[in-house]
């Protein structure tokens, strides 16, 4: 009988006993995918009432807020030059045909140039149960493109007979001068290569997130199964989405729990009551 209560005592004390397993538990944000903000406060929440047990502890927890630029309009101005540079005409081809002679002279030009399209930076700050979690902003992005072209050749020059005197008489092509026969003709021109640089909207994408530790975030979590937060938004964004990752463990109610103290005393008791049955038994 002895052994036949001990089995029974230490089953009970295992049926007490409460197992727990971690599970991962991810919460979506109270305003939708996608939605559009606009300048100022937006509120809302993270709701894990209806998914999160009852008594749990958080093993850990992080928070992803995705963004998108809303792609207004922008305002385009004029293209402004910014700078310009000329090198010196060079000879870049002759011909002779024995009789007459042909030369090609060509310089570069170099402009820079900026075109501004205004628009606004767009940012966002966050604060979880009314402590700040983090920032972020679009950034402002700028494109270059070159463009090169000719603007033709213009023709200078003279022939005479039965000779000329060759002369090199263009600004920095001064050179001296000889006399040749036959006729001759000189062609300038200009090879220009543009570089504009154009400043965009402050555009793209950006993300706040991290790993909640305070422990006033995760007591608001563990006390009300929610978590609070609030969005100062800078301009005009789209919440692209909102998630919170928890790894979060079950607990058994604190009531569930016998004190050690009870199960012994519930022990003694059934060791006691069968005392009682077996001298109860040995009376004649």
């Amino acid at each position: 009988m002895n052994k036949l209560l001990s089995a029974a005592v230490a089953t009970a004390l295992l049926s007490m006993a409460s197992t727990s397993q971690a599970a991962p538990i991810t919460l979506t944000g109270s305003i939708a995918d996608g939605s559009w903000m606009g300048a100022g406060q937006h509120a809302g929440m993270f709701d894990g009432s209806s998914i999160l047990p009852q008594h749990f502890k958080i093993n850990s927890a992080s928070f992803t807020f995705n963004f998108s630029d809303d792609q207004d309009l922008l305002s385009r101005g004029q293209a402004q030059t910014t700078g310009f540079s000329a090198g010196n005409y060079v000879l870049s081809n002759s011909y002779y045909d024995g009789w007459n002679y042909s030369y090609t002279y060509v310089r570069n030009k170099n402009y820079q140039q900026s075109v501004a399209q205004s628009g606004e930076t767009e940012g966002a700050s966050l604060s979880l149960a009314g402590i700040g979690a983090g920032s972020g902003a679009t950034a402002l992005t700028q494109s270059s493109a070159q463009n090169t072209t000719h603007d033709g050749m213009s023709w200078e020059g003279y022939s005479s007979q039965p000779g000329y005197y060759q002369y090199y008489s263009c600004g920095n092509r001064c050179s001296g001068s000889y006399w040749v026969s036959g006729s001759y003709s000189n062609y300038y021109g200009d090879q220009y290569t543009q570089t504009t640089t154009t400043t965009k909207d402050w555009n793209g994408s950006f993300s706040i997130a991290g790993e909640i530790s305070n422990q006033d975030m995760l007591d608001q979590l563990l006390s009300s199964h929610k978590l609070d937060w609030n969005l100062l938004v800078n301009g005009d964004l789209n919440l692209s989405n909102a998630r919170l990752q928890l790894d979060v463990e079950e607990l058994a109610p604190p009531a569930s729990v016998p004190e050690p103290s009870s199960m012994l005393l519930t022990g003694l008791g059934l060791l006691g009551l069968a005392g009682m049955k077996r001298r109860s038994r040995s009376r004649p």
